[in-house]
């Protein structure tokens, strides 16, 4: 047993009932008084050490606890709960009662009358000085206490005893080199007081209402002792100030605040009310909402300044804005959304550095070099910064930035490359097919290259070991034109394909290929096509298809921006599922890029008139018709040709997002081979039941080792979104776990999700929290 508090009564007790056998009787009784009931909280516990341990008070006979007359027959083993061995002195309790009340001296209560004979029949367990034990003397007691250093100021006196129960079995060495005073106490009977304060501060009196009373009281006296503040709904705003200003105590509780400000969203009303003029008195410009709203107010106004200055000025003026606004993006206000400026302004200046930089252009090689190492990051940038926006007038600010800055790179990039194709187009009009590779083929539409790159930082933070390559897509740059080039179908195409809406022909039967005949061809190469992972055949090599970008692009234009996490998580899940099957690599392909320019990109004059078939960048134009447009063979028949808008136009006003034409952001295409760290051939694991038993779930599965995790989330990819109790996520032991949730949750909607080694989620359930 520790070296505790229950242990030093125990051996109190014992030497208690010591005596010298040859001049004394051995003691009838020992006698614990307990005038200011001290040790109630904590006398059951002893009790059930300390056979024999009877207690003065109401008739509880399960408790062995009653009036002075029951307890003379217990020590006089006439009752039958009076079982304790014989050799075991009993102990009589007696709470609220001191060794002076019983002295006959002074007058007896009626009630404690037939005890007092035990003053000369037993003995009475006291301190060396012949006081009661308290639990501050048993405390620091060096000989037969636990010798610790307690401070003796009244607050810690006072806690004391509400403390005992959370001090009473630890071992002293979890003492041995602390003072223990009022806040030590403090931190044990209200551990959670910092997200307490900021819960009363989110929420105010009811809050307060759902504490139980002993712990409304504490959490009063702790707020009035340790942060100088007194929890009344009148003094809220006062509070918020004392949390924004940082000092003392309080500047723990504002980290705990900027670490999850999302929690206590009813804070940031607060702090605009403490300081309304937006002047801190302290240094802590951090803290106060009004003082990022003023700073976020005038970059906006500097912002919309630069596209009239001379490009190289705003280019420098862009990084000065960025570097004096980056502390910003460390403010619970970005996290809050209410910083966009402050992180546009970071991808804006590192945009505008790409963009108005030299690039080579001699070579159709040069060029691709280049948009590899240098030129996709002016995209990410752009595309980063239009998604960080979301107001009317931010986006004002960062849409001019974008065309006085990114739009002339953008142009003078694509008319750059179109000269090139011009003189020789032999690597996009008949470009290797990348079909089939690997054993599991994912095509995801409209992947541009910058994407890929984010997506592939991603995966080999996670663990994944990926390979990045990169190549063209098929002309033009159409799904019906460039999807077939990346599956295993290419090979099965007829060369001499005619037009249908850029859909080539297959050359055993001469069907288009429609999206039936694509599939019935892709089974005739030996490819499944998969709609669900957990149909994937375990012997045959597989093709699915994922993302919506291009759809998402025409329809919200630029919006399509705040849908790239949302994809991602899409594609990681994919993968997962994919990978825990057993599948080794997986080809990760796609068609094409895109172009996305805000207030939309210019437009080309073509005569419907003049066209077969007319797209937003390319057409077919009629034979005989004279046009000045570029022309290229189409990649699945070199004999007939495409006509294409020159740089990033459109046959269309107003348009912003775009592809079917000819620029490296829609025809330099990335293909990924990716592969878990952990990957291994193994039977797919699978959840078989799910059953709860009141706020517990048991699961059983199949296939899934010692070791993998269950976890109930909210949001599937999301582990923050977790309802699990348990601080470590629980095990799958022999194909069985437990989940328990709080009851808060019940009646929730929640993912149930098995994880293996990697934390990767290997099977799914949908569930309802107390089922």
């Amino acid at each position: 047993m520790p070296d505790s508090l229950l242990q030093r009564i125990l051996n109190g007790l014992r030497l208690a009932e010591q005596h010298n056998v040859n001049v004394m009787v051995r003691p009838e009784v020992i006698l614990w008084p307990d005038p200011d009931r001290q040790w109630e909280p904590v006398i059951d516990q002893v009790q059930q050490h300390r056979p024999g341990l009877i207690r003065l008070g109401h008739y509880v006979p399960q408790q062995l606890q009653g009036p002075a007359i029951y307890l003379k027959c217990l020590v006089g083993r006439t009752l039958p709960e009076a079982d304790w061995p014989a050799e075991q002195i009993p102990v009589i309790y007696l709470p609220g009662v001191s060794r002076q009340m019983l002295r006959p001296q002074k007058p007896v209560s009626p009630e404690l009358r037939p005890l007092v004979e035990y003053l000369y029949t037993g003995t009475v367990w006291l301190q060396e000085n012949g006081k009661e034990w308290t639990v501050l003397a048993l405390l620091t007691n060096a000989q037969n206490g636990l010798g610790l250093r307690v401070a003796t100021d009244h607050a810690t006196r006072e806690t004391l005893t509400s403390a005992l129960p959370s001090l009473f079995l630890e071992d002293r060495s979890a003492y041995d080199r602390t003072i223990i005073d009022a806040d030590f106490l403090y931190d044990r009977l209200l551990p959670d007081v910092v997200p307490g304060i900021l819960s009363w501060l989110n929420e105010g009196e009811p809050y307060l209402n759902q504490l139980p009373p002993d712990k409304r009281i504490l959490f009063a006296k702790v707020c009035r002792s340790r942060y100088g503040v007194e929890p009344v709904n009148g003094q809220m705003v006062e509070v918020a100030r004392q949390l924004g200003e940082q000092r003392g105590n309080w500047s723990a509780v504002w980290q705990y605040y900027a670490n999850a400000p999302r929690k206590f969203p009813a804070i940031a009303l607060l702090l605009q009310q403490a300081l309304p003029d937006g002047k801190p008195t302290n240094g802590t410009a951090e803290s106060w909402p009004v003082v990022n709203k003023l700073a976020e107010d005038e970059l906006r106004v500097q912002l919309l300044t630069l596209p009239s200055q001379p490009v190289m000025a705003a280019v420098d003026q862009l990084a000065t804005l960025a570097r004096d606004h980056a502390h910003r993006q460390r403010w619970v206000w970005a996290e809050l959304g209410q910083a966009p400026l402050a992180t546009a302004v970071q991808h804006l200046s590192q945009m505008a550095d790409v963009a108005t930089a030299p690039f080579p252009a001699q070579t159709l090689a040069d060029m691709q070099a280049y948009y590899r190492q240098t030129g996709h990051r002016a995209d990410r940038a752009m595309r980063q910064a239009l998604a960080s926006v979301r107001s009317l007038s931010d986006r004002e600010a960062v849409n001019g930035i974008i065309n006085a800055l990114y739009r002339p790179w953008l142009e003078n990039l694509a008319v750059k490359f179109q000269a090139l194709l011009a003189q020789d187009a032999t690597a996009l009009t008949n470009p290797p097919a990348h079909a089939g590779a690997g054993d599991f083929v994912l095509f995801v539409d409209a992947l541009r290259y910058e994407l890929a790159v984010d997506f592939v930082e991603r995966l080999r933070g996670a663990g994944y070991r990926v390979e990045l390559t990169d190549g063209w897509s098929a002309l033009p740059s159409l799904t019906p034109t460039a999807k077939p080039a990346v599956s295993p179908v290419a090979e099965a195409i007829d060369p001499n394909s005619s037009f249908e809406e850029f859909r080539p022909a297959l050359a055993t039967s001469g069907k288009a290929l429609t999206t039936a005949n694509f599939r019935t061809e892709l089974t005739r190469q030996g490819f499944a096509y998969v709609t669900n992972t957990s149909t994937l055949p375990a012997e045959q090599q597989g093709w699915q298809e994922i993302g919506d970008i291009d759809r998402k692009g025409h329809e919200e234009g630029v919006d399509m921006v705040r849908r790239v996490d949302e994809l991602f998580d899409q594609l990681r899940e994919t993968l997962d599922g994919i990978l825990a099957r057993g599948v080794q690599q997986v080809t990760l392909v796609t068609d094409h890029g895109w172009l996305l320019l805000p207030g939309g990109l210019p437009k080309a004059d073509l005569p419907a008139h003049l066209t077969e078939t007319r797209w937003g960048r390319c057409a077919v134009v009629k034979e005989g018709a004279k046009t000045s447009l570029l022309q290229l063979p189409w990649r699945w028949n070199p004999s007939l040709f495409v006509a294409y808008a020159p740089g990033v136009s459109f046959f269309k006003a107003n348009e912003v997002y775009a592809h079917g034409g000819l620029s490296l952001q829609e025809c330099f295409v990335p293909m990924l081979r990716i592969e878990s760290a952990n990957a291994q051939p193994v039977k797919p694991a699978l959840i078989r039941a799910v059953r709860w038993v009141g706020m517990r779930c048991v699961v059983e599965t199949e296939n899934a080792r010692d070791g993998y995790r269950l976890d109930m989330r909210t949001k599937l990819t999301d582990a923050s979104s977790s309802v699990v109790v348990s601080a470590e996520l629980p095990t799958v032991r022999a194909n069985k776990g437990n989940i328990f949730v709080d009851d808060a949750e019940e009646g929730k909607a929640v993912q149930l999700i098995l994880l293996n080694e990697a934390d990767q989620i290997v099977a799914k359930q949908l569930t309802t929290v107390g089922g």
